[in-house]
């Protein structure tokens, strides 16, 4: 608790909007690499019903356990806090299939761009889609 004048306010509490954000990148970044609660679970060393908590913003996370996440899913810390700012790319991603984000995750790696075109153009054509 910290006092304020004569009035002592937790500090623990209710998940704010922010940590609602964070929870769900996440969710996001942990889809993207294909892993399961489960797996994420075990390698930080809490239940996986704590990472659905982390994940639903019903529990605020820690930022010694954002690092640890940060290095189990080998990402950029910062990539948690996407989403605070409405320009931000991950925003865009939510409500993909897992299947998808995972494509899109390793297409990421295709650094090739005579590549990343054919595999583009075999999309286009099994999607039957013009572009």
């Amino acid at each position: 608790m910290i006092q304020t004048g004569n009035v002592k306010k937790k500090t623990k509490g209710r998940a704010k909007p922010e940590d609602i954000v964070i929870g769900k990148n996440l969710r996001m970044l942990r889809l993207m690499r294909g892993m399961s609660q489960e797996k994420v679970a075990d390698l930080t060393g809490v239940t996986f019903q704590q990472i659905q908590k982390y994940e639903n913003g019903s529990n605020r996370i820690a930022a010694s356990t954002l690092y640890k996440f940060s290095n189990i899913l080998d990402v950029d810390f910062a990539q948690f806090y996407s989403g605070l700012n409405s320009n931000d790319e991950i925003v865009a991603l939510r409500g993909y299939q897992p299947e998808v984000l995972k494509i899109a995750s390793l297409l990421d790696e295709v650094k090739d761009k005579k590549v990343l075109k054919s595999i583009k153009k075999i999309i286009l054509q099994l999607s039957d889609s013009e572009e």
